[in-house]
């Protein structure tokens, strides 16, 4: 493979420090960078990222974000089914540019128990391009997982004595 070739990442994060109270709503981020010195062309129905997500929650629709150097990104179309978040060039091909292409997708996360919650769930995946459409010079650069501890609600009451 050339070093001009692409290099897809997926890269996520939460915005709640890792740690959340049962009862209460996150936010996932997942961000897809082209940091390769060309640019990735996604044809219209190819995967751009595919991100399979723990049980024990609902989500939220996902929104496409901070979008830079990316044409077509108005084809970018993320949905939420069976817990497996994909986004695809839908209408248009979609480019992510050389060395500075990226978006983001945001969807919330309501946990319904309490414990780890790990994205991508064990069995799953979180991959940038996960049909390998793209020509990489780095296929293995799989996200990070990304893991919410959600710890049980706690009800404080103050003592007033009368």
């Amino acid at each position: 493979m050339k070093p001009s070739s692409p290099i897809l990442t997926a890269a996520k994060s939460n915005n709640v420090g890792g740690t959340i109270a049962l009862g209460h709503s996150f936010t996932w981020t997942v961000t897809v960078s082209n940091s390769g010195l060309a640019g990735a062309t996604f044809a219209p129905g190819a995967t751009l990222l595919r991100d399979d997500l723990p049980g024990g929650a609902s989500y939220g629709a996902p929104t496409v974000q901070n979008i830079v150097n990316v044409t077509g990104s108005g084809s970018i179309i993320c949905a939420i089914a069976a817990n497996a978040l994909t986004c695809t060039a839908s209408g248009g091909p979609v480019t992510l540019g050389g060395t500075s292409g990226s978006f983001a997708v945001a969807f919330s996360v309501t946990p319904s128990a309490v414990g780890a919650l790990t994205n991508p769930d064990s069995s799953g995946l979180c991959h940038a391009d996960p049909n390998g459409v793209i020509t990489e010079s780095n296929e293995s650069n799989d996200c990070a997982p990304n893991t919410v501890m959600v710890n049980p609600y706690r009800l404080y009451l103050p003592l007033v004595i009368r």
